[in-house]
C-alpha cells in the first residue's frame, strides 16, 4: 500500500480526493500504486453512490492545506469513514454555519 493510499479511508477516498484536485486516471493510479482501469473504476462506482465533482473556479477554489495539518486529520476522517478533506469542508462550513468564526479566531476583530 503506498504512503499516500494510507493517509484515507479507503481507496475509493483517495481516488475520488485526487481526481477532485484535477489528476487524470492515470496519474492518480501511479500515485497510489494502483491500475489506471482500478482508479476509473473506484472513481466510476462512487460517482454512482452520488459523487458529485466540484469545480475549482465554478463551485470551489483550492486551499492549500499543510500536510502536517491534513495528516493529524487522518485518524478522525478514518473514524469517520471519510477522507481528511472533507473533514477540512465540514469544519469550515460548521463554523460559517453556527456563526462561530469570530469565536474560534478570537483575535478581536468582529465579521
Amino acid at each position: 500500500m503506498s504512503e499516500l493510499l494510507a493517509q484515507y479511508p479507503s481507496k475509493t477516498a483517495a481516488v475520488v480526493a485526487l481526481r477532485t484536485s484535477g489528476l487524470g486516471n492515470a496519474e492518480t493510479a501511479a500515485r497510489l500504486g494502483i491500475t489506471p482501469s482500478a482508479a476509473s473504476l473506484y472513481y466510476h462506482k462512487a460517482r454512482k453512490r452520488g459523487y458529485r465533482r466540484i469545480r475549482p473556479g465554478a463551485d470551489a477554489v483550492h486551499v492549500l492545506i499543510p500536510r502536517a495539518t491534513i495528516a493529524d486529520l487522518v485518524p478522525a476522517a478514518r473514524a469517520r469513514k471519510m477522507a481528511p478533506h472533507d473533514i477540512i469542508r465540514l469544519l469550515i462550513v460548521t463554523a460559517l454555519e453556527s456563526e462561530l468564526v469570530d469565536a474560534i479566531l478570537d483575535d478581536g476583530a468582529q465579521s
